[in-house]
């Protein structure tokens, strides 16, 4: 009876394990897609791939749509960029620059949907590189549109040093609000001053959607507990009556 009581506590702690953290963001190293270099009859090895909110979108997950700071009706792009040769990625071969090619104003602004749980905690992070000061984060993050702060500082690169960029660890928080999250990445755009802002491994942890056990395995899990308490009332019953 010890052994079996054991073996069904183990199987409702299997059923009942806490949601753990996933990786919900497709592509958020930005490695895959159809990379389409953008023609350049003085540069043959062209690295990047501009991509506009009313053109293809090539980046695998992504959709890069208009900017909230631009007017109604612009058109944002921005770079994605595989083994480049003026900015190094931080991991793998891509990376993207909100800024496109030459400050393309307005700045790209980039966005996917998730599945989230509401009222769970989830963790964004991404790693960013710029050629203006570091006392500013040159980019904003949103969560279906609202707003959420990001800590850490970014990195620094310099455009006449070649690939040598330096990327800063940015990482947030925020509470989903419903069962699907768009979470948008944007620059503030500094216009004239901001030439590169590079951007790199970008993350969302939390718990997974399927995590959560459904109706059926509650129910099993309430049955699950009552055969346990059942069978302790009758192994308690049989040690009085083996005593008395």
């Amino acid at each position: 009876m010890r052994f079996t009581s054991a073996l069904f506590v183990s199987i409702l702690v299997s059923m009942a394990s806490p949601l753990q953290a996933a990786e919900l963001l497709v592509n958020g190293g930005f490695e895959s897609g159809n990379f389409t270099p953008d023609p350049n009859p003085l540069n043959s090895n062209q690295t990047y791939d501009t991509i506009r909110s009313n053109g293809p979108q090539d980046l695998a997950g992504w959709t890069v749509g208009t900017s909230r700071i631009a007017p109604v009706g612009a058109q944002t792009s921005l770079a994605w960029g595989v083994n480049s040769q003026d900015i190094n990625v931080r991991s793998g071969a891509g990376f993207v620059d909100l800024t496109g090619i030459g400050d393309t104003v307005p700045h790209g602004y980039l966005s996917q949907t998730i599945a989230t749980i509401i009222g769970q905690q989830y963790t964004f992070s991404i790693y960013e590189t710029q050629d203006f000061s570091t006392a500013y984060t040159g980019i904003r993050t949103y969560a279906n549109d609202v707003e959420f702060a990001l800590s850490g500082t970014p990195g620094f690169w310099l455009s006449s040093s070649g690939p040598t960029a330096v990327y800063g660890l940015l990482t947030g928080t925020f509470i989903a609000a419903s069962t699907s999250t768009t979470i948008g990445i944007g620059s503030i755009e500094f216009g004239s001053q901001v030439f590169m802002i590079g951007l790199d491994d970008a993350s969302v942890t939390g718990p997974a959607v399927g995590a959560v056990p459904e109706p059926s395995t509650w129910a099993m899990m309430i049955l699950g507990f009552a055969g346990v308490g059942f069978m302790t009332y009758r192994r308690r019953n049989k040690m009085a009556l083996n005593a008395a």
